[in-house]
């Protein structure tokens, strides 16, 4: 398999499980790979270059420990990276905190809670993410999304992402919204042709984590129905950024139901 900095560690873990333990042995940051929830969550959002920047290592030294379990290294420049950080004026009585660490050490999911308190925010209130690591992919997703952001030191070399708040719009996904009745009767023609999943039974961050699952491995052509309890935002924003289509509909506060597609 041929790998460069911008592969994804899911796919790392795909070709060959073993090398899980690798990763893990390799900085301490990387052990949370052991976590199967936390795989889940952190592997299908993070590449080689993100990884080596949260565990503190080289790209070179990532290549190498994981290069023995039939991975093929391709020549790449690293000034493909782009800095899309951009500083902005902050009032300080303006600030929103929030620590991202409680939500990894507690096996949740954090990017539903900033894309709630981003929503929230009014035009000149700034959300600080307070983490023990560079949040690369929240920042990849920013970046896509056209919202400003910067990061600063913090104490006990903690990084605090300052996140420009109030801009609502960037934060809107493509899922088409559907009246209950043209929904049910799309649902019902689809039947026998989509695969369905019930996730509402299940504890966060499980539901999000079982249709991550699914879509990884969704094949084009293939249609994916879920019924949910809720409106997973940070599923929305994921379905957008991997060119996904989806519609959607709230039967009511229990049931939200999606048919996503390629």
């Amino acid at each position: 398999m041929k790998i460069n900095q911008h592969t994804k560690i899911i796919e790392l873990i795909r070709h060959n499980e073993a090398v899980i333990n690798a990763i893990a042995d390799l900085r301490p940051a990387f052990r949370k790979l052991k976590n199967p929830v936390l795989r889940k969550i952190l592997s299908s959002r993070v590449n080689i270059y993100q990884a080596s920047k949260l565990g503190g290592c080289t790209v070179n030294e990532f290549f190498k420990t994981i290069e023995a379990f039939g991975f093929e290294i391709e020549n790449e420049s690293s000034n493909s990276i782009a800095n899309n950080e951009t500083p902005f004026d902050i009032h300080p009585k303006k600030i929103i905190d929030l620590d991202i660490d409680n939500f990894l050490n507690s096996q949740k999911d954090p990017f539903p809670i900033i894309f709630m308190e981003l929503r929230k925010s009014k035009p000149g209130e700034v959300i600080c993410i307070s983490s023990a690591f560079d949040p690369l992919p929240l920042k990849d997703l920013l970046a896509a999304k056209r919202v400003r952001f910067f990061s600063d030191q913090g104490e006990e070399g903690r990084i605090l992402t300052y996140i420009e708040g109030g801009n609502i719009q960037s934060f809107r996904n493509s899922a088409i919204e559907l009246t209950n009745q043209t929904f049910e009767k799309l649902w019902n023609d689809l039947n026998g042709e989509m695969e369905i999943i019930d996730v509402r039974d299940l504890e966060m961050p499980q539901p999000l984590v079982k249709i991550a699952m699914k879509l990884e491995d969704m094949e084009k052509g293939k249609i994916l129905g879920v019924r949910h309890e809720r409106k997973p935002a940070i599923l929305l924003d994921r379905l957008e950024q991997e060119g996904l289509k989806a519609h959607m509909c709230q039967f009511n506060n229990e049931d939200f139901r999606l048919i996503i597609y390629t």
